[in-house]
């Protein structure tokens, strides 16, 4: 009897044995089955760029400098392109400041192509190319380019020296001056006094209301006009000229103009019917 419930007892362990060998084995082929099908899926990588394209804080600035006597002078109110090299997305615009400096800021990362619009007369200084390609904009650390024209109205380029006319425009507000941005400007010149012939350039002021007028061929006209074009809601309250003549408030003249800085312009704007509050001076103690 008791032969017979060991034998019994041995047979029961034996299919537990049997039982947890083909537990584990069919818990391996599970797994097994598992693994092959992650194995075999792969994300789909189509339409991205490693993640340059998914983030915006892309970065590229630089100067546009005209080359006169050897020395480079900024060119302000010039107009700067960039887009993606391979050609899509969208084109993005800059101005440059009266230093010539311009700035792309966030954009998306990626290799860009930057050019810069030439004006008629206007030819790349020799070693500047223009667009300039493989810009790497990865990074918020901004990359930085530069462009070196001159005038191409000589065989040899810009011609050397050249007029220049720069000043400033600001605004008076009840808080005091401050500077006026975005002022449109002209030179216009003549072959008499009172007329304006032909248009040479149109600058706007930057941030600090500077603006100016580089690279003016010599002797180009008997006279130079610079011009403020007045905003509509605004009026001029007073003009400075140390080296022309104050035609009007708006009007400035530069009498037989050659190889000279024409600087320390001003025109101060002041919105109309600008009424500021005068405070009550307080009474002294008696």
């Amino acid at each position: 009897m008791q032969h017979s419930i060991q034998v019994l007892l041995s047979m029961k362990r034996h299919r537990i044995a049997l039982f947890g060998v083909i537990l584990a084995l069919m818990l391996v082929a599970a797994l097994g089955t598992a693994w092959q099908t992650q194995a075999s899926f792969t994300p789909s990588t189509k339409g991205t760029s490693l993640g340059l394209a998914q983030t915006s804080d892309g970065c590229i600035d630089g100067y546009v400098y005209a080359v006169v006597n050897g020395y480079d002078i900024g060119l302000g109110n010039w107009t700067v392109h960039a887009q993606l090299r391979d050609g899509t997305g969208p084109v993005y615009n800059a101005l440059t400041r009266g230093n010539g400096y311009f700035l792309f800021r966030n954009l998306p990362r990626g290799v860009y192509k930057v050019w810069v619009d030439l004006p008629t007369g206007w030819v790349l200084y020799p070693g500047t190319t223009n667009p300039i390609d493989n810009v790497y904009a990865t990074s918020a650390s901004c990359v930085t380019v530069l462009f070196k024209l001159e005038q191409g109205t000589n065989p040899g380029g810009t011609p050397e020296p050249a007029t220049r006319i720069d000043g400033y425009v600001y605004e008076e507000t009840c808080d005091g001056i401050i500077p006026y941005e975005g002022a449109l400007l002209e030179v216009w010149s003549s072959s008499l006094p009172d007329s304006l012939d032909s248009l040479v350039q149109s600058r706007n002021s930057d941030a600090a209301g500077y603006f100016n007028f580089h690279i003016l061929p010599s002797y180009l006209a008997d006279y130079f006009h610079l011009l403020l074009k007045v905003p509509s809601d605004m009026e001029v309250i007073s003009t400075i000229a140390p080296e022309g003549v104050v035609v009007g408030p708006d009007h400035i003249r530069f009498d037989f103009p050659g190889i000279e800085l024409l600087s320390g312009n001003q025109f101060i704007l002041r919105e109309k019917g600008l009424m500021c509050e005068t405070p009550t001076p307080t009474p002294t103690p008696t």
